[in-house]
């Protein structure tokens, strides 16, 4: 079959936009990321994480007591507050606010083109305002040295705060409505880790998920906070994003009310005097413990679940690793018994807990089991969490190269996670 010259022109021309559009659109890499979309998408709607749920059997085994047979005060534990230079008994607290307040000086970042961004571009917002220059690759260079490494913990940005600007951080769980409101209105904005329901874009479908937002002002008329989110980007969306109290309060129980403060050495008077109380770090766990338990006995359902959730990290982060594992169990079980469609099934992305707990009252095949479970349910495992303590069980138990392969798994995920180099180093 011959071809006219005419013909062989427009096909030449044809294939020539083929080709320009395809390295418009960015290649190679365009092509591996949508087949890869694709891919993964359909894993998710044949094995649903939603439908994965991990059943305890250690603590069944040993008659472990669920949270409701738990006494209704905190334990007492010491515990050695954050740079204590001023008592928390001395700290006087603002006691009449402006009835609105808008911190001025943060350069706004989004999250959008990368993939789980929200940490990095929230960081840098967050420095940006204290005058700390530095760009969302910079900060994921760091926070996620693997592009798709799934979570960043707020002890890992404290740390990255530390080694590389000449801020200090301050980490806290437990904080209150009334808490941020002090805090912006003394000149901190906040960083604020909470629970929403997103469209996921793997599926198309809502579910819940982990992000982060930077609270920088509030707004009594409206009973709303102004934030910097980084999701929710100009010029869609106004650049003062309105949450109200009660949302943000509520999205805020997916992860214990934790919040992190950015400030200079010098302003450290300054903030403990605002924080009050929770310049001491026992009685900001105080709070989250009894914040928890009334929840515990008010809500039902996935609230009832996370505020289980919230009892038993608690417990573990005041030094009571029995009752912690314990008050796990409970919430698994919780877990189980809701809608599948209600299942907030990416917590153990974020929160690891649950391993620290079982793993200190030697509890090492329910730590595997849990382990195992998020992988497997999950199509793209990027977990260092899981994978490292996944492997220090193992370990545990003198599986050495089950153990090693896990601590090499996390490390490929995340190049110098200190735990699996610990793991590793004491492979015999």
């Amino acid at each position: 079959m011959k071809f006219k010259r005419g013909e062989i022109l427009v096909l030449v021309t044809l294939v020539g936009v083929i080709l320009l559009l395809f390295f418009l659109l960015g290649g190679v890499g365009y092509v591996y990321r949508t087949v890869d979309g694709w891919i993964t998408a359909w894993r998710y709607r044949n094995n649903p994480p939603s439908e994965a749920v991990f059943v305890p059997q250690q603590g069944v085994e040993n008659g472990a007591p669920g949270f409701p047979q738990f006494a209704t005060q905190a334990p007492a534990v010491e515990t050695e507050g954050f740079l204590p230079t001023i008592a928390a008994a001395e700290t006087t607290p603002v006691e009449v606010l402006p009835a609105r307040v808008l911190l001025q000086g943060v350069t706004y970042t989004d999250q959008h083109g990368k993939w789980n961004y929200c940490a990095p571009a929230n960081l840098v917002m967050a420095l940006s305002y204290w005058g700390v220059e530095m760009t969302r690759e910079e900060a994921a260079a760091g926070l996620k040295p693997y592009e798709e490494d799934k979570n960043v913990n707020p002890g890992e940005m404290v740390d990255f705060v530390v080694a590389n600007t000449n801020l200090r951080a301050l980490l806290r769980m437990g904080g209150t409505v009334n808490l941020l409101k002090q805090l912006t209105a003394a000149g901190y904005p906040v960083l604020v880790e909470t629970g929403v329901v997103i469209r996921d874009v793997s599926t198309g479908q809502l579910n819940w998920a982990g992000h982060y937002m930077l609270v920088v002002g509030y707004d009594d008329a409206n009973e709303e906070f102004i934030t910097r989110d980084s999701y929710y980007s100009p010029p869609d969306y106004p650049l003062d994003f309105p949450v109200s109290y009660t949302e943000l309060r509520d999205q805020w129980r997916g992860f214990n009310g934790a919040f992190l403060v950015l400030f200079p050495a010098e302003h450290e008077g300054h903030l403990w005097s605002v924080l009050g109380g929770y310049a001491d770090e026992q009685y900001a766990m105080q709070q989250a413990f009894q914040h928890a338990l009334d929840e515990l006995q008010a809500l039902s359902g996935e609230d009832q679940f996370l505020a289980a959730y919230n009892y038993a990290e608690t417990l573990l982060a005041m030094g009571d690793a029995a009752s912690a594992a314990s008050a796990f169990d409970e919430a698994f079980r919780l877990y189980a018994d809701l809608d599948p469609a209600q299942r907030p099934w990416r917590i153990l992305w974020y929160r690891a807990a649950p391993y620290d707990a079982y793993y200190r009252m030697a509890r090492y095949h329910d730590v595997i089991n849990l382990a195992t479970t998020t992988i497997e349910s999950t199509p793209k495992p990027y977990l260092e969490e899981s994978w490292t303590w996944r492997g220090m069980a193992y370990a545990a138990l003198g599986e050495t190269e089950k153990a090693r392969a896990d601590f090499e798994q996390a490390l490929a995920y995340h190049a110098g996670c200190a735990p699996a180099l610990a793991g590793l180093a004491q492979l015999p």
